[in-house]
């Protein structure tokens, strides 16, 4: 399967997800494109009112049958570059995944609200979404919670893949 993976990320531990979502995501077999999301003029967290920006390059990616897209929680939600960039994309018709970091220790303080928006909107768009996955910083176990969590996003990207293929989808 083609897949984009689309992350905005500013500290580097947003990229660090994505990259073993990557790994993970190519050990089952995908072509996965990393792209990084950029905003001009950069936007700086936390947003608390509208921040004019635009984003850099998104890229078409409608050749993809998969687009992931990830990025921080900022102000108990998703950042504004990724929620800009969901407006962009082509999802109609393909799997979504969602995927954020976070620095509060409970995904309850944001990851939720943020994977609920990202996915609200790209479902509005027709998209086929699957669970999204939150890596909050839990007692400084944030790289073992990723490792698990690319593990249990590439397994379900797969069995999407395969109820695809058999047409039940």
């Amino acid at each position: 399967m083609k897949i984009a993976l689309l992350v905005h990320s500013q500290t580097g531990k947003t990229m660090r997800f994505a990259e073993i979502i990557r790994e993970q995501l190519q050990g089952t077999g995908h072509d996965v494109t990393l792209t990084s999301l950029k905003a001009e003029p950069p936007v700086k967290a936390p947003v608390k009112q509208p921040w004019p920006f635009r984003l850099v390059d998104v890229g078409d990616h409608g050749e993809c049958e998969a687009i992931l897209v990830g990025g921080p929680v900022w102000a108990f939600g998703a950042s504004p570059v990724v929620m800009a960039s969901l407006e962009l994309l082509p999802l109609q018709g393909k799997l979504f995944v969602p995927f954020v970091t976070m620095a509060l220790p409970f995904v309850g303080l944001g990851g939720k609200q943020a994977i609920r928006s990202m996915t609200t909107l790209a479902a509005a768009k027709g998209a086929h979404t699957l669970p999204g996955h939150a890596a909050p910083l839990l007692f400084r176990r944030q790289g073992a919670i990723m490792e698990k969590s690319a593990q249990d996003l590439a397994q379900n990207v797969l069995a999407a893949q395969e109820k695809q293929s058999n047409g039940s989808m």
